[in-house]
């Protein structure tokens, strides 16, 4: 579901959060020969709106009995200008410290041993469940 928050969109204060140029990710995959790409389940929905920000994301709806309701978004909802950028950020904090993993909308992870490989998926495993964030099995790909 993508809302139209022009209306809020007019007084949010853009992120400056620098993306990852494909460039700069195609050179880090250069020398590798292993490669696993995870997908996020519902990536955005995934991360939590700060209280005070729930409210701007509030809109009409009907619910299943018929009634007039209003609904605000938990999670960070598709559609507001910040939401690649604060996505980025937060896979950027995830993968710090990481120099075999990339995210530019999934992440890959490369290596040039399945060793390594191996034990690099589960050191990722352990970070994304420590920040109990959800990967869609069905759209991982493994070497």
């Amino acid at each position: 579901m993508c809302g139209d928050y022009l209306p809020i969109k007019k007084h949010m204060c853009l992120n400056q959060y620098v993306m990852p140029l494909s460039e700069e990710i195609f050179d880090a995959l250069a020398q590798a020969k292993i490669f696993s790409t995870l997908d996020l389940r519902s990536r955005y929905h995934q991360l939590p709106l700060k209280k005070g920000d729930k409210v701007n994301t509030t809109f009409w709806g009907i619910n299943p009995h018929g009634k007039d309701c209003l609904y605000q978004w938990w999670f960070l909802p598709f559609g507001l200008n910040n939401a690649p950028t604060k996505f980025q950020k937060v896979m950027d904090e995830v993968l710090v410290g990481l120099g075999f993993a990339k995210c530019y909308i999934n992440i890959i992870i490369f290596n040039l041993t399945l060793e390594d490989h191996m034990h690099y998926l589960q050191e990722i495993f352990g970070r994304f469940k420590g920040h109990n964030l959800k990967f869609h099995p069905s759209k991982c790909q493994f070497f």
